[in-house]
């Protein structure tokens, strides 16, 4: 970042109270703890923080300039500028220096998939583009801008995504990242305790393309169900490229068969003409994900050829369908977050895994699902059961819905308080050549289930 006092404050409706307008900030940290020589301190103010207190500390730790709503009593030689909004200020910094770089961005949102897309098209375009993106899930009003912020004039890319978990939230990012091409995965049932119905949630999912500009471009999975309302309400961007293994989605896979060993070969049709893939990755949902990633390549100027070389040597984000070997136990860690439509999809890909003897999964609470939680975790439950799981194992308050849903469709379930107790007891059931599926919500903490199998059978101390 190259912007000036005058720049910052007229981006971000602000008044420079102390210091020189030609002042220039080169970095930005909303973190008073890591402010190092010549950094911008912005004072975010959030709920249950003021970051407005710790100016002083920015300050004496060397800032170059502050932006903040109460400024210090005495100049200190820094810049200070004050708005009414830091956090707002923020994300018009971001947007000011996204139109001064001016690079091709693509901007990612959906129920689910998000992270895994946006690594996936990373790791496809990263040998032919100079590339910026979003650091593990950095995609919120705070993470977008602080992303945006890191662009240098050598970036001709940027791969970013977006977060929610209410209405507007994407409005807001999108204004702020100006995509050129604009991602939906899925609209699934994430956050939906948070909406009235799913009309509200697929209408604030559709704020990408409400926000975008009309000359932008859409990618759009033809799969989804309550993605077509968004494709019917006339609201995309003028180009629209859609993917899927539907028949007519511009971009989409047939001829879809498991892999010898862990993953999926298909064939990916480009338009009119067709590339053999090769996804080393858990799960059958992961291929609308290389699809949706394939799609941003290819719109980026990457050869089919190059993306199919590269999405060969795939590895998933960490806690996200990742598959490890333990002690001969094949454990499928896929715990970084979950939703209802997720966790189903999830364990009918488990269900159809070869190589495994028995199948055991541990599912925990899902968020944010209000008054629709115990229908959501007996839907999960039900599913088990149908997919004919050997045992259904729950640990949190909410799971013991999915528990008491999988035993009255006849599935062998047990319910636990925690992670703990839960892994206590997959120890003395599961064997060598039994495979374990862990699933929930962050809340539910599964990872320290992860970490507790790895240091019991492997002696390891903690999950990759």
């Amino acid at each position: 970042m190259k912007l000036t006092a005058a720049q910052i404050a007229e981006a971000a409706g602000g008044r420079i109270h102390f210091g020189s307008e030609n002042a220039i900030a080169t970095s930005v940290s909303t973190d008073s703890r890591t402010i190092g020589e010549g950094d911008l301190f912005v004072a975010i103010r959030g709920e249950r923080f003021d970051g407005n207190l710790f100016v002083d500390d920015a300050l004496a730790a060397g800032a170059k300039g502050v932006v903040c709503n109460v400024p210090p009593k005495t100049d200190s030689g820094a810049f200070v500028i004050v708005v009414d909004d830091t956090t707002h200020a923020l994300g018009a910094m971001a947007r000011a220096w996204r139109r001064i770089v001016n690079p091709m961005l693509v901007a990612i949102t959906g129920s689910s998939g998000k992270t895994t897309v946006k690594d996936l098209a990373v790791h496809l375009c990263v040998d032919n583009l100079q590339l910026l993106s979003t650091e593990g899930n950095r995609n919120n009003h705070i993470g977008l801008p602080l992303t945006l912020l890191n662009l240098t004039e050598e970036h001709s890319t940027a791969i970013v995504e977006m977060g929610m978990n209410h209405g507007g939230e994407i409005r807001t990012l999108t204004e702020i990242a100006e995509p050129s091409i604009g991602v939906l995965t899925n609209v699934g049932d994430a956050h939906l305790g948070n909406f009235r119905g799913i009309d509200e949630l697929i209408a604030a999912k559709a704020e990408l393309f409400t926000t975008m500009r009309r000359n932008t471009t859409a990618i759009v999975n033809a799969d989804c169900e309550r993605s077509a309302k968004i494709r019917e309400s006339g609201v995309l961007p003028w180009e629209i490229i859609t993917f899927g293994e539907n028949p007519g989605a511009k971009i989409r896979a047939t001829d879809v068969a498991p892999l010898d060993s862990l993953g999926w070969q298909f064939k990916a049709w480009f338009f009119k003409w067709d590339q053999a893939m090769r996804l080393p990755a858990f799960g059958r949902y992961q291929i609308s994900n290389a699809l949706a990633a394939a799609s941003i390549a290819l719109l980026l100027g990457v050869p089919p050829e190059t993306i199919a070389l590269r999405m060969a040597t795939f590895d998933p984000p960490r806690m996200r369908s990742r598959v490890h070997d333990l002690g001969g136990i094949t454990v499928i860690s896929d715990c970084y977050n979950a939703s209802p439509s997720a966790a189903v999809a999830a364990i009918r890909s488990f269900a159809e895994t070869p190589g495994v003897k028995r199948r055991f999964v541990l599912l925990g609470d899902m968020a944010e699902l209000g008054r629709f939680s115990e229908a959501q975790h007996r839907r999960v439950g039900a599913a088990a059961a149908e997919a004919g799981i050997t045992q259904v194992i729950t640990a949190g308050d909410a799971a013991r819905w999915i528990a008491e849903e999988a035993s009255a469709e006849g599935a062998d379930a047990e319910h636990f308080p925690d992670a703990d107790h839960a892994v206590q007891y997959l120890l003395k059931e599961m064997k060598p050549g039994d495979g374990l599926l862990v699933k929930g919500s962050r809340v539910a903490r599964l990872e320290r289930a992860i970490e507790l199998l790895q240091m019991e059978l492997t002696g390891e101390n903690a999950a990759k």
